[in-house]
């Protein structure tokens, strides 16, 4: 399934090295109750073509 939402999450290493990314339309892929797949609808729905999106 793909959760289609504006998201918001941080990376790199640490709380020192982390910065912000976010997609004002973005796609979270679920994958046995685990996120699979995250960034850009778009593209994560390319990647993921069969799945359900709420």
């Amino acid at each position: 399934m793909i959760l289609r939402a504006s998201l918001l999450h941080a990376v790199g290493e640490g709380p020192l090295e982390a910065r912000l990314e976010g997609w004002s339309d973005g796609g979270l892929f679920i994958e046995s109750g685990r996120i699979a797949d995250a960034g850009p609808f778009a593209e994560v729905r390319a990647r993921h073509p069969g799945a359900m999106v709420r």
